[in-house]
């Protein structure tokens, strides 16, 4: 009895099943007077395998479990374990070295050292075989009635907290299981509740108007990081950081470090061809995860919105699929929106070239104001042109409503957004000056900030053209209502100049004085005028005439100075001299009278823009 209460207490005390098979080949060793005892299971339904073991040695455990299994198969040579296991009855062997039917397992007993041995079958409820016990003896010895009684009795009890233990183990794992999915559970409604707050701030966002800042905020705070939303060119559109707030970046702007990750793996979804891809997590190229979600507004792609931060995962879970959703009818509604400023600023823009503008600048002031618009600052004119399909012919009157609800949609993140109208078949943009803080300023002079607008331009009128190229004519300082009229008409007079060989950008103010007189005729007058008066110098026959050409524009560059235009030059004063004098023979001019060179001047413009003469 003492030894049941021996293995039930190691029961309840959560001994493990080898622990507790070893106490039960102990007590074995104990009641019988043996050296060795095993306890055998059965495994895998057709072997047994060494549970537990006293005095036995690991060499001896390993060789029965590994090299020579015992298995449970009327075929198979027979040991006295799986015999009693077969069998349902005690097996005594007083001699394993002297009975002729254990000469296949001798080794094994010559190599624990034991002759005689004692295995009595366990047996659960139902009586199904559990294993055996098996006890092993170094001297001959004949065991008893006694013996068999009592390793009987031995087998009867370990089979019990055999499988006490077993429900026991079953229990704790069952346990252990609806633990782990009550913490699983625990943890999904924990995130489902922080998305169900995350769709509500990102709903609110949209209607309260806090536009795509406030939506990346609401993102950022509940990665815990950063969150950003790109537009199909990588052009930030407006960022945030947990605790920091949300932010807009200008045109001028680019990416701080912090952003170059998330800005890589929008690059990287552009580059794979992000229609149609689903939100992911992806790696950033130093190893940080981040959620990049493709944005689509009437199944055309409008941008990718980037997260990274310690709760990043949060927005890849299954049911996180519906966070897009608010951002695009976010930007659905901001290109709504654009679009109806685009018509209105159609009409304004409409207005202010007309020639009664000056009388009505009350109230076209105001109205611009409406628009973001300060009407007493400089701004810049850009008219967008595509070079004409078939050589030699002008740019066509393509532009249509079409054309300018789609580009409004493209600059729809510029601040403020230019003025934008369709003027004789071109696009016109009438844009805001940018100081060098990246804000509208009141000088006139170019900065950073105009170069990248004009770029946004170029890039979002080459997208509505794909099958053409698309020149940017820009008229820098425009400083009152009564200059955009004389402004506008610079640029078309300049624009009739154009030919497949013009550069993409035409800067004006470039040219000096010398530019403003490209109204002073039609375009094809001014481009004869040109050709004529330039052929000579021209003629890619005379080996010396890109010397010439080359020594006028320095000369011109240099103030009509024959000293300044050597130094610039690197050349003798004498030999400056003496290209001017062949110039002079060649298209017969005098480079000392005013009038031939604003000739020359006006010409070598005209020739540049209209593209048959390389801009210096």
């Amino acid at each position: 009895m003492s030894i049941s209460a021996d293995l039930l207490r190691a029961v309840n005390r959560e001994a493990t099943v080898p622990d507790l098979l070893a106490l039960a080949a102990r007590h074995a060793c104990r009641l019988l007077g043996t050296e060795f005892a095993a306890v055998f299971q059965v495994a895998d339904g057709d072997r047994l395998v060494v549970g537990g073991s006293h005095g036995l040695s690991a060499e001896y455990v390993a060789l029965v479990n590994n090299a020579e299994p015992l298995t449970l198969s009327v075929r198979s040579f027979r040991t006295p374990s799986t015999s009693a296991v077969l069998g349902g009855h005690a097996i005594a062997l007083s001699d394993a070295l002297a009975d002729p039917d254990s000469a296949q397992w001798a080794d094994m007993a010559k190599m624990q050292g034991y002759r005689a041995l004692l295995a009595a079958p366990m047996h659960g409820l139902g009586g199904v075989a559990l294993g055996s016990i098996t006890a092993y003896s170094r001297a001959v010895r004949d065991f008893t009635p006694d013996d068999v009684r009592l390793i009987e009795l031995l087998a009867e009890h370990t089979a019990g907290a055999l499988e006490a233990a077993g429900r026991r183990d079953a229990q704790n794992g069952e346990v252990d299981r609806l633990r782990l999915e009550t913490s699983r559970a625990a943890a999904d409604v924990e995130r489902y509740a922080r998305l169900l707050h995350l769709h509500v701030e990102l709903c609110d966002a949209v209607l309260a108007s806090r536009g795509l800042a406030g939506i990346v905020e609401a993102v950022a705070e509940a990665v815990g990081g950063t969150a950003a939303m790109w537009d199909t060119g990588l052009r930030m559109a407006a960022w945030a950081g947990a605790g920091a707030g949300a932010g807009s970046v200008p045109i001028d702007g680019g990416a701080d470090q912090l952003l170059d990750g998330l800005r890589s793996v929008a690059a990287a979804e552009h580059a794979a061809g992000g229609e149609g891809r689903a939100a992911a997590l992806r790696e950033s190229p130093d190893g940080t995860p981040v959620w990049v979600a493709p944005i689509s507004v009437h199944d055309h792609l409008r941008g990718w919105l980037t997260a990274s931060g310690p709760g990043v995962e949060l927005l890849s879970a299954p049911d996180s699929a519906g966070l897009t959703l608010p951002v695009a009818l976010e930007l659905q509604a901001t290109q709504h929106q654009a679009e109806i400023e685009a018509r209105i600023a159609s009409d304004l823009l409409s207005e202010l070239l007309a020639d009664t503008a000056e009388s009505r600048a009350p109230m076209l002031r105001s109205r611009a104001e409406a628009l973001g618009h300060d009407l007493r600052a400089p701004h810049f004119a850009a008219l967008l042109s595509p070079t004409p399909t078939a050589v030699g012919r002008r740019p066509e009157r393509i532009a249509q409503a079409r054309d300018l609800a789609r580009l409004a949609a493209r600059l729809v993140h510029m601040s403020p957004r230019p003025l934008i109208g369709i003027m004789d078949g071109k696009l016109l943009a009438l844009v805001p000056e940018r100081g060098p803080e990246g804000c509208a300023g009141t000088s006139a002079e170019p900065a950073h900030g105009d170069d990248a607008a004009l770029a946004l331009l170029a890039e979002s009128a080459a997208a509505l053209y794909p099958d053409r190229r698309v020149h940017v004519l820009v008229k820098r300082g425009i400083l009152g209502i009564s200059a955009y009229r004389s402004s506008y008409l610079l640029l078309v007079r300049a624009a009739e100049l154009l030919t497949a060989h013009s550069p993409d950008l035409v800067d004006i103010d470039s040219f000096g004085l010398y530019g403003v007189m490209l109204d002073s005729g039609p375009g094809e007058a001014l481009s004869d005028f040109s050709r004529r008066l330039l052929a000579p110098l021209m003629n890619p026959s005379a080996a010396s005439g890109s010397h010439l050409t080359s020594t006028l524009e320095n000369w011109l560059a240099s103030g009509t100075s024959v000293n300044e235009c050597s130094k610039r030059m690197y050349l003798h004063r004498n030999t400056v001299a003496y290209r001017l004098r062949k110039i002079e023979e060649l298209l017969g001019v005098d480079l000392s009278k005013p009038d031939d060179v604003l000739k020359i001047q006006l010409a070598m413009v005209v020739a540049t823009v209209s593209g048959w003469r390389p801009a210096p």
